[in-house]
Formats: C-alpha cells, structure tokens, sequence
C-alpha cells in the first residue's frame, strides 16, 4: 500500500490530459455499488495490476460519497465510474448527480476520533498523487484520481 502525502485538494480542477478509457460503468446508487465497482476495476485493471489496492479502496471511498451525500429524486439513480491508463498513471473517475442548489465546496477535515465517517476524501489524497473535482455543464459533480505507477 503506498500512502501518498496529500498533492492536491483544490475544487474546480480538471483530470490530466493524456489518458486512453479502459471502460466506464453506470451503476445504481444504492449500498452495494462500491462493492459492484471494486468488482469492475479489478475486471478492467486485472488482479496483477501494482496499483490495484490502492486504486480499489479510492474508488470506494468515491462510490461510497456519490451513493450517500447527492440527493435523492427522479433522474438521479446512477453513478458513473470510468478507468483510464495514461503513461504512468491510471485515472478514476466517478460521476453522480451532483447537489440541489448552491454548489457545495469539497474540503479536507479531520473528524472527530469516535467519528464513525468523515474520512473518505483524506483517503482519496492519501493514495492519489493528485486529484480534484468539478462541474459538468449538466450540473453533475466530477470526482477524479490519480495514482502513479513507481518509477524505477
């Protein structure tokens, strides 16, 4: 497990240029889709793949976060989650509906210890050399990250 130190946590960022889709997902928003995209990313990266843990626990955390913080409602249903390989890297990103109303900013907390979540997007900086979110012209939100292969 390589364990990063947090790169980027700004909001409004665009994923890096240069990356070839491996696949993308839809996935229904309910509890079991990060565990339906763990399954798929171990399908598109392969069990052999270095970044492979790393890259699962990312997606969950970001699966976890599009199932539980978006609000609910007609048209809402579905998370996309996409895998892409650069030259050195692999980029995760998840799509959900985004929120109602006035845009949420993401920022980095420390929660409480006895706090049951809170946690996720630390995770995210932690195992990513970088990431970043934005805002589809559709009102979606963008999560993405990018873990790097070591170099030698």
């Amino acid at each position: 497990m390589a364990v990063a130190a947090i790169t980027n946590v700004q909001n409004a960022t665009k994923p890096p240029n240069g990356a070839t889709r491996i696949s993308t997902a839809r996935l229904y928003r309910d509890p079991r889709a990060p565990q339906r995209a763990r399954q798929l990313l171990t399908e598109w990266l392969g069990k052999g793949d270095e970044l492979l843990p790393d890259a699962l626990q990312i997606v969950s955390e970001l699966v976890t976060n599009g199932v539980i913080h978006p609000s609910k409602g007609l048209g809402r249903e579905w998370l996309v989650l996409s895998a892409s390989r650069g030259e050195g890297f692999i980029l995760l990103e998840v799509t959900d509906p985004g929120v109602v109303g006035p845009v949420s900013q993401f920022r980095l907390r420390m929660p409480d210890i006895t706090a049951e979540s809170g946690r996720g997007l630390s995770l995210v900086a932690a195992y990513s050399k970088d990431w970043g979110t934005y805002t589809t012209e559709a009102s979606r939100r963008v999560v993405w990250a990018v873990l790097a292969y070591p170099t030698e």
